[in-house]
């Protein structure tokens, strides 16, 4: 590993060497929002593949003159501030799980910083749909990982894996859904498995999140694995902000219950 690193360490210096004096991006590059990506190749800095491979697929992203990174696989500008990018970093290209995963750079940083330890794939507009309305945060899901929430204020991301993971279930996953459209809250799914003797089953909660201050607020659990795809639900105008419910066409579904909130237990009388 302690060579891997610096292997990895002097090939960036000799990247950042040769952009100092005058590599610029190569011919056929695209424009993304304010950054310029090179075309796809195998890159000579990444390792062997989970796979067996070498000659990971990668792309240099450039900021006006500067290089951003050698090795992104896939990449994403917000729609709402084209100087905000997120890419992802393969293992292989990679010395330490620190720098494999989504990162986040925009214009005023010195440096990207890692959003997800895992990477963010989709298309486009499943890409774009990341991005909060309000231009302040990011969701960063990881197919089969862990969820994150990115602060683009602070660069600060949250696990909302963690916060909302089914203690009592088999296994709990978290989908991205969508955000409301002032950018307020974020509809998010929890997937769970459930075992029994004799019997397993699915379930996925509906849950509205607060990005502000992370608070999840349950709205309803369809009894499906992956559930609440998109027209299960809505944003409901109310109150000078919007409000996320199930979908009308849904409420006589006897796959869909509303569940009580946790009963709480008695207060202890005082002396």
């Amino acid at each position: 590993m302690h060579h891997r690193a610096l292997y990895l360490l002097l090939v960036g210096l000799s990247a950042y060497a040769a952009q100092q004096a005058g590599s610029g991006p190569a011919p056929g590059s695209t424009k993304l929002g304010d950054y310029i990506v090179e075309p796809e190749q195998p890159s000579e800095i990444c390792g062997i593949d989970k796979h067996g491979g070498v000659g990971q697929i990668t792309q240099r992203i450039f900021y006006k003159d500067r290089l951003v990174t050698a090795v992104s696989m896939s990449s994403s500008v917000s729609p709402w501030n084209p100087s905000r990018l997120l890419f992802c970093v393969a293992p292989a290209c990679a010395a330490d799980e620190e720098h494999t995963g989504t990162f986040y750079f925009d214009a005023t940083r010195d440096a990207p910083v890692q959003a997800n330890y895992g990477a963010t794939y989709g298309s486009p507009e499943v890409l774009r749909a990341l991005w909060s309305p309000d231009d302040k945060f990011v969701a960063v899901p990881s197919s089969g990982m862990e969820f994150f929430l990115l602060n683009l204020q602070t660069a600060r991301s949250s696990n909302l894996s963690k916060l909302v993971y089914k203690q009592e279930s088999l296994l709990s996953k978290v989908h991205f859904r969508a955000w409301s459209p002032d950018g307020k809250k974020l509809a998010i799914v929890v997937s769970s498995t459930f075992s029994r003797p004799g019997r397993m089953w699915y379930e996925s909660d509906l849950l509205s999140v607060d990005p502000a201050s992370l608070q999840p607020t349950y709205v309803a659990t369809i009894r499906k694995e992956d559930g609440w795809q998109k027209g299960q639900f809505t944003w409901v105008s109310k109150a000078g902000g919007f409000e996320l419910a199930v979908d009308p066409s849904l409420h006589n579904s006897a796959a869909i219950i509303v569940k009580p909130p946790p009963s709480r237990p008695p207060a202890k009388p005082s002396n």
